[in-house]
């Protein structure tokens, strides 16, 4: 039978024991999370920066584009900067000087910066969520689900006539279908689809999509044969491509391009369709288009997103629409 005192000894042992189990697990979960959070994206940057050599490195900061972001950055770090100051000494002296509720919350919210850098945390979900991130391909296989889900808006699903194709829009139950001709090698839709040609699969997709509750919109050059094919297929909207208009290369050439989607949305209207129209549109192009009396719908993306990098969405998105606006006949 132990005594006393080497019961005494063995139970210090044992608490001195798992106190430093404890120790070390946490340590080793702040090692991890520092790992992860902090040292790999490091690593990941500077191996990716220089993957190519120095060489390819010297040549990218000198690029036009590396560059632009070098002078918003310096231009955004001179207009928060001094704002952080003003608001860092309000807040310090409020902390210092008074007490209220909240007050814990605040001082938590003040210290997370420091904590965990923002640009670290972007750095890790990229890594995470990103494209070639850990989650990266399971997230691209669900893209559309997700979306679906998740817009509070009307989606408008732009699909080839594959069958695959088909059947996700008939799960999902968009509120536009837009059939559109689709390679594989293509960037974006380069041009309209041939519904003359193909018009009994056009017709059939157009009906499947329709007794979903889709409503379809054939994405057409501006050609009467077009217009008059949809109308045959079935469909009462289309989409004229203004993608010649948008490309055209001088004053003339749009010119003649404006003149066909004027008679192909005349011509379309008198048949009853609902006009849409896009491709190409962005703000220096847009109103002539919009001037259009018979379109009713313009879908524009990549020359708001892009305008949204600088100004933000809710600008982008209502410049643009004060330009179709104040284009439209009175």
């Amino acid at each position: 039978m132990a005594t006393p005192a080497a019961w005494l000894e063995e139970r210090g042992h044992a608490s001195r024991w798992r106190s430093r189990m404890v120790r070390g697990l946490l340590i080793g979960i702040a090692a991890l999370f520092l790992g992860v959070i902090l040292l790999l994206p490091l690593v990941t940057v500077f191996v990716e920066a220089f993957d190519r050599g120095i060489g390819f490195y010297r040549e990218a900061l000198v690029d036009p584009d590396a560059l632009a972001a070098m002078r918003l950055t310096l231009l955004v770090t001179a207009l928060v900067v001094p704002l952080n100051t003003l608001f860092g000494i309000a807040a310090a002296y409020a902390i210092a000087r008074f007490s209220f509720r909240g007050k814990s919350v605040l001082t938590t919210l003040i210290d997370l910066p420091f904590a965990v850098s923002p640009v670290i945390s972007g750095l890790a979900y990229v890594l995470v969520f990103g494209a070639s991130g850990w989650f990266g391909p399971w997230l691209e296989e669900r893209d559309i689900e997700v979306l679906s889900r998740t817009l509070q808006t009307r989606m408008n699903l732009e699909m080839a006539l594959a069958e695959p194709v088909l059947r996700l829009a008939e799960t999902l139950r968009p509120a536009d279908c837009c059939l559109v001709p689709e390679r594989r090698q293509e960037l974006t839709t380069e041009g309209g689809l041939d519904v003359a040609a193909d018009l009994g699969r056009v017709r059939e997709a157009a009906a499947r999509l329709a007794a979903a509750g889709i409503r379809v919109a054939p994405f057409i050059d501006p050609d009467p044969v077009q217009v008059d094919a949809c109308a045959a297929a079935g469909v009462r909207t289309i989409e004229l491509h203004t993608g010649r208009y948008a490309e055209a290369p001088d004053a003339a050439g749009q010119a003649r391009e404006l003149e066909r989607l004027r008679q192909a949305a005349r011509h379309a209207a008198r048949l009853g369709f609902e006009v849409h129209a896009g491709h190409g549109l962005h703000y220096h192009n847009v109103q002539p288009v919009a001037a259009l009396a018979e379109i009713s719908e313009l879908n524009i993306g990549h020359a708001i997103v892009a305008r949204a990098v600088f100004d933000g969405l809710a600008a982008a998105v209502a410049e643009m629409k004060r330009l179709m606006v104040s284009a439209r006949p009175a």
